[in-house]
């Protein structure tokens, strides 16, 4: 059991959780990680994120409530140290060197405004 993996969450592994889908079950059902031993590791900056999309989305309350129960089985994990914020730093520069930025390749797409736009367009039906 010492060496059981520890995950720390992103915040589009908790909306694929938040939904329920099928991407949410795929997780659950490889890695079982509300079943584990060992709490998830969250992000205070992916719970701020999660809970701003869900203002953004207009989550109804049911979907309001399944977040609060995920988010009360993690560990919050702080990341005000220096370390982390070094590396931080370091790891967010790499993107900008890159001539066409780290997401304009192939089908992926940078995550900005217009983009949750489209993602709330088709997200009425999730509410």
């Amino acid at each position: 059991m010492a060496n059981a993996p520890l995950y720390l969450l992103d915040t589009n592994i908790l909306v694929a959780y938040v939904r329920a889908g099928p991407l949410g079950e795929y997780i659950e059902n490889t890695h079982h990680l509300r079943a584990s031993n060992f709490k998830p590791l969250v992000c205070v900056v992916s719970v701020g994120e999660i809970l701003s999309l869900a203002a953004m989305l207009r989550w109804n309350k049911k979907k309001v409530a399944s977040l609060g129960n995920l988010l009360d089985e993690l560990v919050w994990i702080d990341i005000n140290t220096t370390e982390i914020l070094q590396a931080y730093a370091e790891l967010d520069v790499v993107p900008q060197r890159h001539p066409n930025g780290a997401r304009k390749n192939g089908q992926e797409r940078p995550m900005d405004r217009s983009s949750l736009q489209s993602d709330r367009c088709n997200a009425d039906d999730n509410r």
